[in-house]
């Protein structure tokens, strides 16, 4: 399941040039264990570049 999680993640990367900085952003936040904490923010961050 990681595995495939992982394999998503890339995938996303390599399409979206903006989602290297918020996956950055992510491993950051996950290192610092607030990722719980900013849930909503990083939701409000996919539908921003979902969304032009």
């Amino acid at each position: 399941m990681w595995f495939l999680l992982k394999q998503c993640i890339v995938i996303l990367i390599f399409s979206h040039e903006d989602f290297r900085l918020w996956f950055l952003s992510i491993i950051n936040n996950m290192l610092l264990g607030r990722i719980r904490l900013q849930t909503p923010f990083f939701l409000q961050s996919v539908q921003s570049h979902i969304t032009p």
